[in-house]
């Protein structure tokens, strides 16, 4: 629409555009000369164009009004006015503008009706922006306070829940030296009865008493060192879940703020691995629980062996033979 009315603007025969006065100001001449033109039903001709025009005009080509009107806004305060607020300087920008447009000359200054009741009401408007600004500073204080002491809150529900975290790390150490050490006493326990089976063969083939009840005593030993250790063993993996039940529910109240959220990204690391390990646990367990089972089957057999041999009269793996 602008382009079409530049067009007819170039062919215009209007007298106010072709009889230009020398020396004419650019923004007089579209004021005075284009933007008053009328069309034959007294309709302005340009309005598309009017509005291109006055937004390209109110562009600065430099910055020497801004540079001008930083040194009237120096020259008005000065050192000993530095405390002034802003609406105070807007005042006193806006009174020095219009005694600029009077040609700096007050009393040419016109008294309207609204400059006199500005001044009438000018003390009730100044104590009540001084009330607004008291009570946006202790708005503003009151807000600083509440931040603060959420801030004290925080730090001290962060020291508590790091110092539950520590203990729980040592916890789970120590009960992982007291597994670690418990399936190693199994295992003493586990190679007991092996070995006391081993020496029960020998003495069933040999037909050695002495060897036997050795061999008995062992099997026998054996089995209560791991009866008594897979006893440890329970209740050590029960405290586990124990302490991996107050990791989870400590690490649950971390997370519920965002403000703990970092603090247990290790800790979260920590805990996936002792959970590896647990399943590895859990698995040795398992293995563990069969291994008495066997040893009492042992048992059974040998004294289903030593019965068959008292009935025979001769071993068990000499009737074999036979």
């Amino acid at each position: 629409m602008a382009e079409h009315e530049w067009k007819v603007l170039q062919i215009e025969d209007d007298p106010l555009v072709v009889n230009i006065k020398p020396n004419l100001r650019v923004d007089h001449y579209w004021r005075d000369c284009v933007f008053p033109i009328k069309t034959s039903t007294m309709e302005q001709k340009y309005p598309t164009l009017e509005k291109v025009i006055k937004t390209a005009l109110i562009i600065p080509h430099g910055n020497s009004d801004v540079e001008r009107g930083f040194s009237v806004n120096k020259d008005m305060i000065g050192d000993d006015r530095t405390l002034l607020t802003m609406p105070s300087k807007n005042g006193l920008r806006l009174c020095k503008e219009a005694v600029k447009q009077a040609d700096g000359k007050p009393e040419k200054v016109p008294l309207t009706k609204e400059i006199i009741n500005s001044a009438a009401h000018a003390r009730s408007a100044y104590e009540k922006r001084l009330q607004e600004e008291r009570e946006a500073t202790e708005k503003k204080k009151a807000e600083e306070e509440r931040k603060k002491q959420e801030k004290e809150r925080l730090q001290k529900e962060k020291q508590q829940l790091l110092k539950e975290n520590a203990t729980l790390n040592e916890k789970v150490l120590t009960l992982e030296k007291q597994e670690e050490e418990y399936t190693k006493e199994f295992e003493v326990g586990k190679q007991l009865v092996d070995q006391g089976t081993n020496e029960l063969d020998r003495g069933l083939n040999e037909n050695d008493m002495n060897v036997i009840s050795k061999a008995r005593l062992m099997i026998q030993s054996g089995k209560d060192h791991m009866d008594k250790f897979q006893s440890k063993l329970k209740e050590v993996r029960e405290a586990q879940k124990s302490v991996d039940a107050k990791k989870d529910k400590l690490l649950s109240t971390a997370t519920s703020s965002k403000s703990f959220l970092s603090l247990f990204n290790q800790s979260s690391d920590k805990k996936s691995k002792h959970k590896v390990k647990s399943s590895a646990h859990s698995s040795s367990k398992q293995a563990k629980d069969v291994t008495p089972k066997q040893s009492k089957d042992s048992g059974e057999q040998e004294k289903k062996r030593k019965h068959d041999s008292k009935e025979n009269g001769m071993p068990a793996t000499k009737k074999a033979r036979k």
